[in-house]
């Protein structure tokens, strides 16, 4: 449960970005991708092909945590997939 926890803190700082193709929009922004990915373990076929696309891309961590219910309650949200988190030390919390 620790690491669930830790999306409120993601949450409450602004170091969250949600959802598919705002990830791709935030992330052609950046020139230094230094974060990783959240993505739901009952996130559709269609969210993981995607995000495991993303992950290839950018060369970056992605782990599976929670449900799409589990991860929404931290963003005020009714269901979240996909995350991508702007910094890595949150991944050692995780």
């Amino acid at each position: 449960m620790i690491e669930l926890n830790t999306l409120g803190i993601i949450s409450k700082a602004g170091m969250g970005i949600i959802g598919i193709e705002n990830v791709k929009k935030y992330l052609k922004k950046l020139k230094i991708k230094k974060g990783f990915f959240i993505l739901a373990k009952d996130a559709s076929e269609t969210t993981r092909k995607k995000a495991l696309f993303l992950k290839e891309k950018y060369n970056l961590p992605l782990i599976e945590l929670g449900t799409k219910k589990e991860l929404a309650k931290f963003f005020k949200k009714e269901e979240v997939s996909f995350i991508y988190v702007k910094t890595r030390g949150f991944l050692k919390i995780i």
